[in-house]
């Protein structure tokens, strides 16, 4: 299966989001991941996942090369998003232009489904395509 995987998702398996969360997700998010490798599903892997990445990653003096091992594992396909790419999320959700350009990367790389921790702001974007959590991911198709 193809999958398109939000940021936040990979900002969850180093547990960044700690000061500002109840619950650390990096268990959880590394047992996701495993799953994805073995069943070998297909990662879109976006030029606006990696950029965001490297600005969380700048605010607490981190690399993104934390994250090689995991890139290196992945059945991953590359893609690269353009200044139209990014004119088009502004027009569909001036206010969600990023995880609108994350939805527009997911279709243009045929994936069939978006995993997101951040459900509420997808459920205004994701008209055409399939999206869920990593939880529900892992009761769907882990076995």
């Amino acid at each position: 299966m193809k999958l398109y995987i939000d940021t936040c998702v990979y900002l969850d398996y180093i547990n960044y989001n700690k000061e500002y969360s109840f619950e650390d997700r990096s268990e959880e998010i590394l047992r996701f991941f495993q799953v994805v490798i073995n069943q070998d599903h297909k990662v879109i892997l976006s030029s606006w996942v990696k950029e965001e990445l490297k600005l969380k990653l700048a605010e607490i003096q981190e690399e993104i090369s934390i994250f090689d091992e995991l890139f290196d594992n992945l059945n991953k396909i590359d893609i690269v998003y353009t200044e139209d790419d990014k004119k088009e999320a502004k027009r569909i959700s001036f206010n969600n232009w990023q995880d609108a350009l994350h939805v527009i990367l997911a279709k243009k790389a045929n994936a069939i489904m978006v995993i997101t921790q951040n459900i509420r702001d997808f459920n205004e974007l994701c008209k055409d395509i399939e999206y869920m959590n990593t939880k529900t991911f892992m009761r769907k198709y882990s076995h």
